[in-house]
């Protein structure tokens, strides 16, 4: 979940912004809880379940292969996209899975093969990583993860509340710096 590499300089910032304007543009506040399915909407996006087209494509997606991916965005005709969601995974997953593969869809990034020739993941970690910090921003807010932050008692009813899962939230309050933001202001109290 959380990033291998340094981002380019600027990008959380840019990603921060962008999330948060396509949050406005769906009414969000930014202590709202995020809905993926009214992103796909919104975007005109088709969620495709796996379970319903498994039947049409069973060798690109079988049980071996379903297990190690859980969304993935795939072109539909010459200028639309689609997702395709493991939707056997848990329902925050999938919500995180899809804003991570929404990641991808704003931030411009091209369809690639999911799986290389010798069955290995065809993994980009530049644009996997984009994708990943883009999907938490819309998932958890900085004014969410320094709510959370300061009140740590509260991370699991937080998660629920986001339908996140606890431990996606704990490396959103990381990776957005209100962990350290948190305790910083608690050190100045003292």
């Amino acid at each position: 979940m959380a990033p291998k590499q340094p981002f380019e300089r600027g990008f959380k910032a840019y990603a921060e912004r962008e999330a948060l304007a396509i949050r406005r543009e769906l009414g969000l506040d930014e202590r709202d809880a995020f809905d993926p399915s009214a992103m796909a909407r919104h975007l005109d996006v088709p969620i495709l379940l796996l379970s319903s087209i498994r039947d049409e494509v069973p060798d690109a997606f079988s049980d071996e292969a379903s297990r190690r991916f859980s969304a993935l965005l795939m072109p539909i005709g010459r200028s639309r996209r689609g997702i395709v969601l493991n939707d056997a995974h848990h329902p925050v997953r999938c919500a995180s899975s899809l804003c991570h593969e929404f990641g991808h869809l704003v931030l411009g990034h091209s369809c690639h093969e999911p799986f290389q020739e010798n069955d290995t993941r065809n993994y980009k970690s530049t644009i996997e990583n984009e994708a990943s910090e883009f999907g938490g921003w819309l998932l958890v807010t900085r004014a969410v993860a320094l709510d959370t932050a300061r009140l740590p008692a509260s991370h699991s009813q937080q998660a629920r509340r986001l339908g996140v899962s606890e431990k996606y939230l704990i490396w959103r309050l990381r990776s957005s710096g209100a962990t350290t933001q948190a305790d910083r202001e608690a050190l100045k109290r003292l």
